[in-house]
């Protein structure tokens, strides 16, 4: 039987490449080797996954400016 942590690395290592960077920095940030598990890595992945879904269920708006320039101007009589 695998050590819980060559199960957790073999793990890490199996994620997409975009995801690797991200997970396994949350997963590794445990205080002690012994808090790296196997509930932890596969909690890790379930929160970036519920974050991936969430992002595309509400992405960010994109704003608009608009220039100055636009702007169409009353007339030569503008009081502020």
């Amino acid at each position: 039987m695998l050590p819980t942590l060559t199960k957790v690395m073999t793990l890490l290592n199996a994620l997409p490449k975009d995801w690797q960077q991200l997970v396994t920095h949350q997963v590794l940030n445990q205080p002690a080797v012994a808090n790296i598990t196997w509930a932890v890595a596969t909690a890790a992945i379930g929160n970036h996954w519920d974050g991936l879904q969430a992002h595309k269920k509400h992405p960010h708006p994109q704003t608009k400016v608009n220039k100055l320039s636009a702007v169409q101007h009353k007339g030569p009589n503008q009081t502020l």
